[in-house]
């Protein structure tokens, strides 16, 4: 392997020298990130992970609907897991 021996004002020297070309190179003006009125995007108001009294959570499945049908673009129930040794619940909703 070889090794560079470097001091000071090398390193000065080339520190100046790269920061002088990179001055003098011309880029092209960045593309603006944000969405535009002319470009082809929709926004959509959803609801992923909902639950309700189909697991064992509150509300009504009816009115996470009504309130789906709405308000909103999408919506999707996320019951919660069922399994064989789960406690009973008050008035066996799990069930």
């Amino acid at each position: 392997m070889m090794r560079l021996k470097i001091n000071r004002r090398g390193f000065l020297q080339s520190a100046l020298c790269t920061a002088a070309l990179a001055s003098q190179v011309r880029q092209a003006p960045a593309k603006p990130q944000s969405p535009s009125a002319q470009d082809a995007y929709q926004v959509f108001f959803g609801d992923l992970h909902n639950h309700n009294d189909v697991g064992y959570a509150k509300g009504s499945l009816q009115r996470a609907f009504d309130i789906a049908c709405s308000y909103l673009d999408f919506f999707a129930l996320t019951p919660h897991a069922q399994w064989h040794d789960m406690p009973l619940m008050e008035g066996d909703r799990h069930l």
